[in-house]
């Protein structure tokens, strides 16, 4: 039994560090969306101002 428990260890740290993985590559790509949309979103009114 515990031959198995020391096994799993890394798996489960493993499976940790993909899921924050995702998330903040997640994250990051929401971010250079929210980042662009609000570009294009200040262009449109800096063109409507002007």
């Amino acid at each position: 039994m515990p031959k198995q428990k020391i096994e799993d260890m890394p798996i489960k740290k493993s499976a940790i560090v993909g899921r924050a993985l995702t998330v903040a590559i997640g994250v990051f790509f929401f971010a250079i969306a929210l980042f662009i949309a609000g570009v294009i979103i200040a262009a449109k009114f800096a063109t409507r101002i002007r």
